[in-house]
């Protein structure tokens, strides 16, 4: 799984406030492929570098009987390796390598224990996804927003991807939001919004800026079974009491 958006520097291209659906979705598009495109150039990552990212998360649900907004938020810290994918919040710890994928859940006191799936591992190394996200997006919806705007001070796109009715349900979603960052094309916020009739109204996630770091410097065991298990097999202490579920054979 790679979840952080890598971008590289890209001429400017600004949106007049005035132009007609047809010339939205034309340059919505050009920017949403150049964003995926910046993505397979920059997935090469040295045996002993990681990227880190935090995600933001916020879930938006809709309003009570009383008309209360109700909210929730979480941080997740993100490690991705050439190998191995590391990410922590205050609901899971997740460690994936080419063998086993662990997730630890505090709340439960449970530890899930499987195989990595290697297809979906290997069309995740070849750039696959980055083609299905792409192509599955500009078939189950049209871009019916693209503007420049400012978020946070910095100047970015927001593209709106209306979904097909019929696709919705195949998404779990209305629409998509996205804000890329106009100069480097990296997605800085991202807004799922939900079918009418659901709890949630919609998620916002915020992503920090990717950085390359070293191996040696990031809370990244050197495999996912380490995270629970020292080098004799013994579980470590810190996970004493919790469940151990094995999800494959």
């Amino acid at each position: 799984m790679k979840v952080w958006l890598v971008g590289c520097l890209l001429a400017v291209l600004w949106v007049a406030t005035g132009q007609v659906m047809a010339q939205n979705n034309s340059q919505g598009e050009t920017i949403f492929r150049e964003v995926c495109q910046v993505l397979q150039q920059n997935d090469s990552l040295a045996d002993n570098e990681l990227v880190h990212t935090t995600y933001q998360a916020m879930t938006f649900f809709r309003e009570d009987a009383k008309g209360a907004l109700q909210q929730s938020g979480t941080q997740l810290e993100v490690y991705v390796g050439k190998d191995k994918v590391y990410y922590s919040s205050s609901d899971i710890t997740c460690m994936q390598d080419k063998k086993q994928t662990i997730s630890i859940f505090p709340d439960s006191h449970r530890i899930l224990v499987g195989k990595t799936n290697t297809a979906a591992r290997k069309a995740s190394i070849d750039g696959q996804w980055r083609k299905i996200v792409r192509d599955t997006l500009l078939t189950c919806a049209t871009i019916t927003e693209c503007k420049s705007e400012l978020l946070e001070g910095i100047p970015v796109y927001k593209l709106v991807f209306s979904i097909f009715p019929q696709r919705q349900i195949l998404l779990g979603m209305r629409e998509l939001i996205i804000w890329v960052d106009a100069d480097s094309k990296i997605t800085r916020q991202m807004e799922m919004v939900y079918p009418t009739g659901s709890t949630i109204e919609k998620t916002r996630m915020s992503f920090s800026v990717p950085k390359r770091i070293k191996v040696d410097s990031a809370p990244v065991p050197v495999s996912a079974s380490a995270l629970v298990w020292d080098s004799k097999g013994t579980l470590l202490p810190v996970w004493k009491g919790y469940e151990i579920v094995q999800t494959s054979k």
